[in-house]
């Protein structure tokens, strides 16, 4: 069991019995109404009303631009010139897209798709909706999941996850089997931007069952995971509001916004650094130990410190600066 002590003076031991969640699905089928987390709260009591185009939806269109400029290898003033405007006068369409004043609409996603496919698949991916900074149906979390979910002639039960990119996978021989929903280690292990949306998924499901446990280790699985979305230029173009709504999601939950924080040097590092390899049976063996090079950990656990502790730690510094 873990322990965790508040106040200073009088402490109070407050115990936490792990769920053991890596080792079974979450049962998320039975009717759960949506939690409202602290900010949900503090809004319905203020009467604040989130913008009629929320931030994600700002940010898909963005990230499906930026995908599609990249499919079409011109400049974006070309690019509008050739695939919007198609000859015609601008009319400043693309920079309202890009700021926030509109959102990029699927229809719009659909005609681009013509021409340069794959921008619907960014589009359409499902990490876009999951960054709402509002509760989310249960239901509708596992519809956003359906498309990495094995079926039956993929192996399920006994393996859970199964990405659109797996045949790759296999023939490259990366391919890692993940066999429980709740594996966020065995997901970040995956390294790809699939497997990140997958882990986000899982961060909000334990954020609408309440469950502290998964939500605080599945969101330092969601930030060691990050590299591998942000290696995806229309996703790092884009980084700033990415990071802020992932932030949001993870302060839905006290416990994951007190525990941990990440350290972004390092989180840019492994952007930048081709070799970063989240599965360490892939890493290169260190030949001075005979064992798999380890990376760096981008999280860094909070130190809980008991009330007693601090107290000593006070009367300590009151000393030292008596003999002064």
């Amino acid at each position: 069991m873990d322990r965790f002590v508040t106040s200073n003076a009088t402490a109070q031991i407050v115990t936490i019995c792990p769920r053991k969640s890596q080792n079974r699905p979450l049962r998320c089928d039975r009717g759960w109404g949506m939690r409202k987390s602290f900010r949900d709260s503090v809004r319905s009591v203020t009467k604040e009303k989130l913008g009629k185009s929320p931030e994600w939806r700002h940010l898909r269109g963005r990230v499906t631009l930026s995908c599609a400029v990249a499919l079409s290898g011109l400049d974006e003033h070309s690019f509008a010139s050739k695939y919007l405007y198609g000859g015609r006068s601008e009319s400043g369409l693309m920079g309202k897209w890009l700021s926030t004043k509109t959102a990029l609409w699927r229809s719009s996603a659909q005609r681009l798709n013509k021409e340069l496919p794959g921008t619907i698949d960014t589009f359409d991916l499902s990490l876009f909706e999951l960054l709402t900074d509002e509760p989310i149906e249960v239901k509708r979390i596992r519809k956003l999941l359906e498309p990495y979910r094995a079926t039956e002639h993929d192996g399920a039960p006994l393996v859970y996850w199964k990405f659109p990119n797996q045949a790759d996978r296999l023939a490259d021989r990366s391919h890692v089997p993940v066999l429980v929903e709740t594996d966020t280690q065995g997901l970040f292990a995956c390294n790809d931007h699939y497997s990140f949306i997958a882990i986000l998924g899982v961060v909000r499901l334990a954020d609408e069952t309440g469950d502290s446990d998964l939500h605080w280790n599945a969101s330092k699985d969601m930030f060691r995971a990050l590299p591998a979305l942000l290696k995806l230029p229309w996703f790092r173009e884009n980084a700033e509001s990415l990071i802020r709504q992932l932030e949001r999601v993870r302060c839905r939950m006290l416990v994951s916004s007190l525990m941990f924080d990440v350290d972004w040097d390092v989180i840019w590092r492994q952007v930048d650094d081709p070799n970063h390899q989240p599965n360490r049976n892939r890493r290169p063996l260190n030949p001075a130990t005979a064992r798999f090079v380890e990376i760096e950990d981008p999280i860094m656990e909070a130190e809980i410190i008991p009330g007693a502790e601090v107290r000593r730690r006070e009367r300590v510094r009151e000393a030292r600066m008596a003999k002064k």
